[in-house]
């Protein structure tokens, strides 16, 4: 974030395709942290595929996907889609920012057992 404002600082208002980098970066930057391999969307849904080690709580996802079924479905272990109108990059990217602000809060603390001793 302090890159984007020393750029305005500097140049002015950023173009679209910029801003967008930025918030690209950052969803992936909050993703990895979270251990999720890859989110894609496009103009009728996406996914978000996670690590086999994601610190995502599994009880949130199988909640979930049963309390909305039509927009969320799990198609493998590691895999959460979501089906959902996005004809604009840009809400594709408020969606993906909302989904790992949803997932962020439902981080469990996955430490192996090297680091907890």
């Amino acid at each position: 974030e302090e890159l984007q404002i020393e750029l305005v600082d500097r140049f002015g208002p950023l173009p679209p395709a910029a801003k967008n980098l930025f918030r690209i970066t950052q969803i992936k930057l909050k993703a990895a942290a979270m251990r999720i391999r890859k989110i894609e969307a496009n103009s009728t849904g996406g996914h978000i595929e996670f690590e086999r080690d994601t610190r995502i709580d599994p009880r949130f996802l199988v909640k979930l996907v049963q309390s909305k079924p039509s927009l969320f479905s799990l198609d493998r272990k590691q895999r959460l889609r979501f089906v959902q109108p996005m004809s604009e990059a840009e809400t594709r990217l408020d969606i993906a920012e909302r989904l790992t602000k949803q997932l962020a809060e439902h981080v469990i603390d996955k430490k192996s057992p090297s680091e907890s001793a």
